[in-house]
């Protein structure tokens, strides 16, 4: 089972600490993760965070995405984030939005 994917900004962060810590008898299985913005490095330090928080459940990352118009930009973002992703076992799985 995967939780619920709040938003990348403090509101979503209390939001899920609040929810792991009512479902901390039967948490689910996985953290569900959204992200959008346009530096792979801002993408990277959340993802890092939210698995910090919870070290013990790998992370579902069901939509992430640069926001930016341009084109090589959304590519340098995709290829940096999908290649950092793929170099980390807790992240169970992902998937550009």
């Amino acid at each position: 089972l995967v939780g619920p994917a709040c938003a990348s900004d403090e509101a979503g962060s209390k939001w899920l600490a609040e929810f792991m810590h009512l479902v901390a008898s039967d948490p689910p299985d996985y953290i569900g993760v959204h992200y959008y913005g346009t530096d792979a490095d801002a993408a990277i330090k959340y993802l890092e965070a939210v698995h910090e928080k919870y070290p013990s459940k790998p992370l579902v990352v069901s939509e992430i995405a640069s926001i930016s118009r341009d084109k090589k930009e959304v590519y340098a973002f995709t290829a940096e984030v999908a290649n950092w992703m793929d170099d980390r076992p807790w992240i169970f799985e992902y998937g550009f939005f």
